[in-house]
């Protein structure tokens, strides 16, 4: 099993750049619209984040998307 720490759940819209989850190592992403996330910062070596689509609507994460 894992134990992981809860942080706030993530609403946007659009397709936010760099965006800095915290010190958590889950975050449920629940925007009403679909999402594209471009980059996200704050991380530390070996953390290991899980990012759940609560959302019925969808979201991405790009891979190399130059933000």
């Amino acid at each position: 099993s894992i134990a992981t720490k809860k942080g706030t759940d993530y609403a946007t819209v659009g397709s936010p750049d760099d965006i800095n989850l915290g010190d958590v190592s889950l975050v449920r992403l629940t925007g009403a619209s679909g999402q594209t996330l471009n980059g996200i910062t704050g991380g530390r070596d070996g953390e290991i984040l899980t990012i759940v689509n609560a959302s019925s609507a969808n979201a991405t994460i790009a891979d190399d998307a130059g933000s």
